[in-house]
């Protein structure tokens, strides 16, 4: 070292740090953590009074739902005019919690339309409509379900989950069977039990034959959460102090876990590994026919060393990819784990959330209180390193990928992503030849599959064979909303369906991995057939009722409402009063505020009398009111452009 050089550099060092230290300013600290928005307000009550009933004249909504806080949960309110009559059946209910974590959902109250029939919770059975031949009956053949003969199964645990979300609409749309949306000739999303409703299979290791036929169905009622927890138990994760459906703690297998265990199929064995396949949108009525006409061999196959569950698995509201695939994966409702919808409107942000479109990343949305499947693992094995062992685990295709070894929506690709030569292909059914959906689905299943038999041929060298491996098949979803559910080739779309499947029970069985392998074939949600005839939109009910909002996915209604806060309690009559009116938006931005409006009209009206002035830029408006002696009220009325119009009445004294 250069001691003549460093001696005055390490002077000056020191000197800096002698030196009093000038720190930026710290930025002002937010304001409190503003209470989530979800449901109605009191500034969107007039809003949603005049919305509900326009959006009720619709032949495509069966019902609206709501909520409304009350201490520090809410009070549930769903909307009917069944019979299309123009009167309205209001419900109300809330929910009561139960010593097991779960919920009891009491009614509170009921009004408007009571005459028989108008309850629209009174039909909820989950074991309706569970089979071609019903499925088929109730629609008097043209596959078309009318709202009479659907019903709404576990609807108030569905409804309340989903506005358990900060990002859940005021106003959560539920449609007729038909009428979710006509563009589409088969289309989900929706609460009734057929699009609500996924097959399910349970096969292998861990698991307690139904019968050992090839039909062999278990009669055990299940629901989409049910599968995170019941592989768990059967792969052996450790139990964890976590939380259940209703946030208490108790002992789960998944750190929030929504779902029970469904012991009732399971022997007690622990499955070395589990494979989950998701035939996405796959109907449950079609796929169970398939299976009795005895055209799914490999499909069959698992059956004989498992069960098929008789009504299916009901699934999450809404019943759509994005959320399904995440409750399958974690054991939760969409609600809980995050990814509410396909796409949901962000109030903070002003902006629409779309994982659906994004594809890749969709992790990032999921709830990090919440815990994966692929966590689970690795909380109880290790996480898997090359060099240490762990829980190897991949996800394949499939939206919900949080925490797999390698996740290919997430980019995740640890030791590279090469597929095999293709030896192992399903043949491209001729009459796919005309459908460029289905040459497309078919490629992309081949591609997806292929890449799971590469990751169990490389099992034992590169990496161990995956302890979960979770694939989705998207080609049942593709062409179920091209065609619908039960079109002609709807039988060559499952039985290529079941090939597929038959690439990895093969592969398993000349690796000798079958034996100690749980299956799991499901979906992350069910499918409908559409009325293209249906009539009206969303946006119509909108401007009848004079009403401004934002719509997602069909789904959600976030109306765009104002505050409005004035400065005086009264006016005083035969004298000036000035009046300060401050408009603002009514949903909180990412600030944790409420903004102010610029350019919005204010006006105060008593009697004939109007006076008007814009608010500035903080939303300010100062207006100078002299009441007519013998005045008794003023209405304020605010009309933003954006917003829908506000009125708002003050006493004159």
């Amino acid at each position: 070292m250069n001691t003549r050089r460093a001696l005055p550099i390490l002077a000056a060092v020191a000197l800096s740090a002698m030196a009093p230290k000038c720190e930026p300013p710290a930025p002002p600290p937010l304001p409190p953590e503003p209470p989530s928005e979800q449901g109605l307000g009191p500034n969107e009550e007039d809003a949603a009074a005049r919305l509900v009933p326009a959006l009720l004249a619709q032949d495509r909504l069966a019902m609206v739902a709501t909520a409304r806080r009350s201490g520090s949960d809410f009070v549930y309110a769903v909307y009917a005019d069944l019979d299309r009559d123009g009167r309205i059946t209001r419900v109300l209910f809330r929910r009561s919690r139960r010593p097991d974590g779960t919920y009891d959902y009491p009614r509170v109250g009921m009004d408007g339309d009571l005459d028989s029939g108008q309850d629209p919770l009174a039909r909820t059975d989950p074991r309706a409509l569970a089979s071609y031949e019903e499925e088929l009956g109730a629609s008097g053949g043209t596959g078309l379900i009318p709202l009479a003969a659907t019903t709404f199964p576990y609807a108030e645990e569905r409804i309340a989950a989903a506005f358990d979300h900060p990002g859940a609409g005021d106003l959560l749309l539920v449609h007729t069977p038909a009428g979710t949306d006509p563009r589409e000739i088969g289309n989900h999303g929706n609460l009734d039990v057929t699009q609500s409703r996924s097959p399910l299979v349970l096969s292998g290791a861990g698991v307690r034959p139904a019968d050992g036929t090839a039909t062999g169905t278990y009669t055990t009622l299940a629901k989409l959460v049910d599968i995170a927890p019941t592989v768990a138990k059967a792969l052996g994760v450790a139990p964890v102090r976590g939380l259940r459906l209703d946030g208490s703690p108790g002992t789960t297998y998944l750190k929030r876990q929504d779902g029970r265990v469904l012991d009732e199929v399971l022997d007690g064995r622990t499955a070395r590994r589990a494979v989950i396949v998701v035939s996405d949108g796959a109907s449950h009525t079609r796929l169970r026919r398939l299976l009795e006409q005895g055209r799914l061999p490999f499909l069959a196959r698992l059956v004989r060393r498992g069960g098929f569950f008789r009504e299916g698995a009901i699934g999450n509201l809404p019943s759509n990819t994005y959320p399904g695939h995440n409750v399958i994966g974690t054991g939760c409702y969409s609600g809980h784990h995050g990814l509410l919808d396909n796409d949901w409107y962000d109030r903070k942000d002003r902006a629409v959330k779309n994982p659906y479109e994004e594809k890749i990343g969709s992790s990032d949305y999921l709830s990090p209180g919440v815990e994966t499947l692929f966590e689970a693992l690795e909380r109880t094995h290790g996480r898997w390193d090359g060099r240490l062992g762990g829980a190897y685990t991949i996800s394949i295709g499939d939206p919900c990928s949080r925490g797999a070894s390698l996740g290919l929506l997430e980019l995740d690709f640890p030791q590279g992503f090469p597929l095999i030569d293709g030896n192992s292909v399903v043949p491209v059914p001729d009459s796919f030849a005309s459908s460029r959906t289905l040459t497309l689905g078919m490629a992309l299943q081949q591609v997806l599959t292929m890449a799971v038999e590469r990751q169990f041929l490389e099992g034992g060298t590169k990496h161990p064979f995956p302890m979960l491996t979770l694939l989705n098949l998207p080609l049942t979803d593709m062409y179920g909303h091209e065609a619908g559910p039960h079109s002609p080739l709807a039988d060559d779309v499952y039985i290529a369906m079941d090939a597929f499947v038959g690439l990895i029970v093969r592969r398993l069985e000349k690796l000798g991995l079958l034996e100690d392998t749980l299956f799991v074939v499901t979906a992350d949600h069910g499918m409908a057939l559409q009325d293209r005839a249906a009539a009206g939109t969303l946006a119509d009910a909108l401007v009848r009722a004079g009403v401004e909002g934002v719509f997602s996915s069909e789904r959600f209604v976030y109306l765009k409402c104002v505050d409005v806060e004035v400065s005086l309690p009264a006016l005083q009559a035969g004298t000036a009063n000035e009046v300060v009116v401050t408009v603002r938006d009514d949903d909180f931005d990412s600030s944790r505020v409420r903004p102010g409006i610029s350019e919005a009209e204010v006006a105060i009206e008593i009697g004939s009398r109007r006076w008007t002035a814009r608010t500035d830029y903080v939303g300010q408006a100062v207006l100078s009111v002299t009441p007519p002696a013998g005045s008794s009220r003023a209405r304020i009325v605010v009309e933003a452009p954006g917003f829908t119009r506000a009125v708002r009445e003050m006493p004159v004294r």
